[in-house]
Formats: structure tokens, C-alpha cells, sequence
């Protein structure tokens, strides 16, 4: 009889011990995605060049992706390298998103570069970030001559439950950007942690750009969007 109660009580022990030995947040869906297109122009005849890549995966693992693409004028590119850690929370997501005109006539670029996971937690938690997000009229060493098209980031941590952000961190440029090193970004590492009750998230890291031209010149456009986020999501 002794060592039934002996049992008993170190089951029950094992029980108590129980919820705060498991992780309670719960990653449910994860999308990499990578996209670019085109439509150049030739203007010494009827050629109108035009282009498209796109790479998705939902799978939970290390992703990579890299377009560059474009003809007639017309410049297109992107990339993503992310990962989720479902055992842990931890995450990075390293992108960007770049759309570019040389042309004299109609054209059009756009590009997008994107990382999304849905998760539950079943106690309150927290999200930790840090990195930065920006946009840029310059790419590498090639800066913009001609009025550049439009490009945002977005960083947003969305209440599935409420369907309100918790978060909504978004920096955008819609021709020149005016800073003399042709850049505006945010940075995430002075944000303190993201305190989120029990519920269902989403967390969406979205980086786009866009550049079109109706009939007109344009002699040298660039417009770009990144990120280099790193973070982590865990219960308390």
C-alpha cells in the first residue's frame, strides 16, 4: 500500500511539473515567398519584353530565394533568406525588394519579398526583436538619376483573435528620399519586448517595390525595400 501512494504522489508530481516544462506557443502555418516581373519596352520597334519568377514554401524549415530579372529597360529583383526554430521561437527573416527603370516609352518592375508564420500561445508570452527595416534609392553602388518609383517595408504582429495589430512598424518612399545618403530606416533594437496575452498572432515581415512608366523617359530609377530582422516568440 505504501508504494502505490509512493507512485501516486510522484505521478501527480510529474503532472504540476508538467506545464511549465513544455513550450505553450504553438507555430501553426509559416509562408517564405519570393516574387519579381517585368514589361520592358523596346524603342526602336514593336518588343515589348516581359518576365515573371516567383518561389513559395510553407515548409518549417531554412528557406533561400534570389531573383534578378529584366530586358527592354525594366529591372526586377528580390531575395530571402528565413527560418523558424518551432522548438524555441527564435526566428530570422534577411530580405529585400528592388524595382528599376531605364527605358524611353511604357514599362513596369515590381518585386516583393515576404515572410509570414501564424502561431497560438496558450498562456501569455512575448515576441523580441531586433534588426532593422528601411528603403533605399540606392542598391549597391547604383544610385537613382531619375525619380524613383515607390517601395515599403512592413513589420506587423497582427491579433487573430481581435483581428488588431499589436504591432504595425512600416517605412515607406514614394520618389526621392529626402536624406543625403538616400536612405530611411528603423531600427528595432531599442523596442522593448512585445508583452501578447493568450490568443492567436500573426507575425508578417513584407518587403515590396514598384517603378512604371506611361509614355515617357526615364533615365535611370531605383527604388528599394529590406529587412534583416532577427526575434524571438516564447510563453512565459
Amino acid at each position: 500500500m505504501k508504494k502505490v501512494f509512493f507512485f501516486l504522489s510522484m505521478f501527480a508530481a510529474s503532472c504540476m511539473m508538467l506545464p511549465s516544462d513544455v513550450y505553450s506557443q504553438t507555430f501553426t502555418s509559416i509562408r517564405h515567398h519570393v516574387s519579381a516581373s517585368f514589361l520592358g519596352n523596346d524603342p526602336y520597334g514593336d518588343d515589348f519584353p516581359t518576365g515573371s519568377e516567383s518561389l513559395t514554401s510553407r515548409a518549417f524549415e531554412a528557406f533561400y530565394g534570389n531573383f534578378q530579372i529584366g530586358s527592354g529597360g525594366a529591372q526586377a529583383e528580390c531575395s530571402l533568406s528565413s527560418d523558424l526554430d518551432r522548438s524555441t521561437g527564435v526566428f530570422y527573416a534577411y530580405g529585400h525588394s528592388a524595382s528599376g527603370l531605364y527605358v524611353q516609352g511604357t514599362a513596369t518592375a515590381q518585386s516583393q519579398s515576404s515572410f509570414q508564420s501564424d502561431f497560438r500561445l496558450d498562456r501569455p508570452g512575448q515576441v523580441t526583436l531586433s534588426g532593422v527595416i528601411g528603403v533605399s534609392q540606392f542598391l549597391g553602388s547604383y544610385q537613382a538619376h531619375d525619380v524613383p518609383g515607390t517601395a515599403q517595408v512592413i513589420l506587423r504582429i497582427r491579433n487573430l483573435n481581435t483581428n488588431r495589430n499589436v504591432v504595425n512598424k512600416v517605412v515607406k518612399m514614394n520618389g526621392y528620399i529626402d536624406s543625403p545618403l538616400g536612405l530611411d530606416q528603423l531600427s528595432l533594437d531599442d523596442l522593448s519586448p512585445v508583452e501578447l496575452p493568450a490568443g492567436r498572432y500573426r507575425l508578417l515581415i513584407d518587403a515590396s517595390s514598384n517603378d512604371d512608366a506611361i509614355q515617357e523617359e526615364v533615365a535611370g530609377s531605383i527604388a528599394v525595400a529590406f529587412f534583416e530582422v532577427e526575434g524571438t516568440i516564447v510563453d512565459e
